[in-house]
This record gives structure tokens, C-alpha cells and sequence, in this order.
């Protein structure tokens, strides 16, 4: 393999990895690689484990740790936070669908607002865009102001416009057929019409 050669000829390598979080397995990422395969193709590797987590609160660090125990394939390891870590406070909120934890963000932040908390001390972190798109549209429905997502705002984005095209000609039609939005979905999926049609 290309790392093989480049490692050549002492195997001189320092590869890293977290077990842990292996978000790629949507690529078809297997973590045995990380765990058996590395360890398999070049003998005599040492292996460290980094156990201290110095960017989180430590109830967020030891739920954290509780929680990634069940997995089955994993370095048995400790992860502690760091000995000045704040404690934080931490709160589980479950939900049926994200429409159901957009609707709690939307609470939590307008309780947070009642206690007087700056709604510019409040961050929302979330796995990937797609929560984050949920978290957004529900701040919106609510009135509540934030960031824009990526810098961009939500419906100004090409997938966004096509979107308001294709739901405003759903629920206007045949009463109103604007030719901007006709001419925003018309060819989406490519169905080869071109202006000389």
C-alpha cells in the first residue's frame, strides 16, 4: 500500500486514530483497521492512549465516557477531564423526530432568555447540518434570532430557493405560476428543456 512504501524502509510511521469516534463507517470505514489492522501490519508499534479531554466540563466528559462503554470494539481505555476542567451542568433531551427537539431547543432558549441570559451566550452544537438545519428552522418559527448557518442564510442558498420554488408552485397553482420560480424548478431534475422550447 502507498503508506507502506512511503514508511519504507524502517517503517517509520506515527499514525492517529480515535476508536472511539469513527464517523466514517457511512465510507464503508472499518475501526478492526484502526484497532487490528495497524497493529497487524507493522509489529512492534507502541500504542499510547491520550485519556485526559481538556475541552469539556467534567459531567460532560464522564457522561460521555459512561456512554461510549457499551461499545463492543474499542481500546478498553479511562477518559478523564482535565483536573481544572469547570464541572458543567448537562441535560438529556430526547425527542420522537427533530422537529420534536427543535421544539425543546426553542423552550430551553427561551427559558435561558427569562433568566436573563444574552442570547449570544448560548451556542448550538449538533452532529451534523441536518440537525442544525432542524435547530434553525424551529428558532425561526419561533422568532428567536441566531447565526446564520455556514454564513449563509437558509432559504438564500440554491437547494434552498429551489425548495420555496417547488412549495410555493405546489401550493399557489394554477391561481399563481411565477415564472422566476417556474424557471427555478423546471429543469430540476434535468428534463432538457431549454429556452427554445
Amino acid at each position: 500500500t502507498l503508506i507502506r512504501i512511503l514508511a519504507a524502509p524502517s517503517a517509520n510511521l506515527f499514525a492517529v486514530g480515535d476508536d472511539d469516534q469513527l464517523i466514517y463507517s457511512w465510507r464503508s470505514a472499518e475501526v478492526q483497521n484502526l484497532l487490528d489492522g495497524f497493529i497487524n501490519s507493522y509489529e512492534g508499534a507502541t500504542t499510547y492512549a491520550l485519556g485526559t479531554n481538556y475541552r469539556c466540563a467534567k459531567e460532560i466528559v464522564r457522561t460521555g465516557q459512561r456512554l461510549i462503554e457499551h461499545n463492543r470494539v474499542r481500546y478498553p481505555k479511562a477518559i478523564e477531564p482535565a483536573a481544572n476542567a469547570p464541572t458543567g451542568d448537562l441535560e438529556l433531551v430526547a425527542g420522537d423526530s427533530l422537529a420534536d427537539l427543535g421544539e425543546e431547543l426553542v423552550r430551553f432558549v427561551q427559558w435561558q432568555k427569562g433568566a436573563n441570559i444574552r442570547l449570544d451566550e448560548i451556542a448550538v452544537l449538533a452532529r451534523t447540518n441536518t440537525q442544525l438545519l432542524a435547530a434553525a428552522l424551529a428558532l425561526d418559527k419561533a422568532g428567536l434570532p441566531r447565526t446564520q448557518l455556514d454564513g449563509v442564510k437558509l432559504y438564500s442558498t440554491p437547494v434552498g430557493k429551489r425548495l420555496i420554488a417547488y412549495l410555493d408552485t405546489c401550493l399557489r397553482a394554477p391561481l399563481f405560476l411565477g415564472a422566476t420560480h417556474l424557471s427555478e424548478i423546471v429543469n430540476r431534475p434535468n428534463r432538457f428543456v431549454t429556452n427554445n422550447d
